[in-house]
């Protein structure tokens, strides 16, 4: 067995805990690794489910909101949605714009400021477009109503042709700040009231749901979840092996993980999709984890799974797990 971590998704080698991103052209193949565990089938069956079909996708006007635990999936999730997108529009007669904004806003900003970066940057990509007119671009725009309308204008002054195609754009936003997601969310979302062409993509963090909104084209909610009772297994055994090693992934038995769902039962803790990878690559990468057999599989014991993913946790209680 070689020593490549066969937990790695090829292309984020070097940062393997990064969040897959199938839109960009590069790691289309990331798609299939996302896994049907964590409320994720279910939250992208639904986002297709709303946009499906030309009309409600081309007349977009809306906002997605991907809510979860942390380490669920939500930016992966995103990032599925993005390619779905981009997949469904037809390449002859449209171009698919995404613009990716997420790591605009510094944390803990009041909602204007965390606006005004973001339109900042919305004014910067709408004056690299061949418009024609710069008339609305002699300023940098501050506010959502400013800057998003401008967008669905030049969707609609697309034609669909291969020479002049109609531009759709995808724009993610920073993810919401707890305090301030109510009021922030619907900023984005009363402004892109009647705007079309244009779907914007953001993550709420916080555990607490928010509220049902009515009228015309309501933000798209998506929710992830913890990992159910036997979900963990059903995630380590369908997760792929990277093509580089032709090796198995280490071996953790269904017991065991078993075992660590019940020991966080009783802790009243929880486990994610992307703890548990991540505890399992770190695990792999370690020397003298796991007890290695004859035909090159990795045995990993539960004691060290355990270490592993309480961390701190652990160290302040050794005989916790047992």
């Amino acid at each position: 067995m070689t020593g490549t971590n066969p937990f790695v998704v090829p292309g984020q080698e070097d940062e393997p805990d990064q969040p897959l991103c199938p839109w960009q052209q590069s790691r289309e193949h990331h798609e299939r690794y996302y896994g049907d565990v964590g409320g994720q089938p279910e939250a992208f069956e639904l986002f297709k489910q709303k946009l499906r079909g030309p009309d409600n996708l081309a007349r977009a006007g809306r906002i997605v909101v991907v809510t979860g635990p942390l380490l669920s999936g939500k930016t992966s999730l995103a990032n599925r949605c993005v390619r779905w997108v981009q997949a469904s529009l037809d390449p002859a007669t449209t171009r698919c714009h995404i613009y990716s904004l997420r790591e605009v806003c510094p944390k803990r900003e009041t909602v204007k400021d965390r606006m005004a970066k973001v339109c900042l940057r919305l004014t910067e990509k709408l004056r690299q477009l061949d418009t024609g007119s710069g008339e609305h671009l002699t300023a940098n725009l501050a506010t959502p109503h400013e800057v998003l309308p401008l967008f669905g204008k030049f969707h609609l002054a697309g034609d669909g042709t291969p020479d002049r195609p109609t531009p759709f754009f995808v724009i993610l936003l920073p993810s919401l700040e707890p305090d301030t997601a109510e009021n922030e969310l619907d900023e984005y979302r009363a402004a892109l009231a009647g705007v079309q062409g244009v779907l914007c993509v953001t993550e709420n963090p916080g555990d607490v749901p928010l509220p049902e909104y009515r009228g015309e084209a309501p933000p798209i909610s998506l929710s992830l979840r913890y990992l159910r009772n036997g979900e963990s297994q059903v995630l380590v055994a369908g997760w792929p092996n990277t093509p580089q090693t032709g090796g198995q992934l280490p071996i953790v038995r269904e017991s065991d993980l078993e075992k660590l769902e019940e020991l966080l039962g009783t802790m009243n803790a929880n486990m994610t999709s992307g703890k548990l990878l991540a505890t399992l690559r770190k695990l792999y990468d370690e020397p003298g984890i796991g007890e290695w057999v004859a035909d090159g599989l990795l045995f990993v014991e539960y004691s060290e799974l355990v270490k592993a993913y309480l961390g701190k946790w652990f160290r302040q209680n050794p005989q916790g797990y047992a």
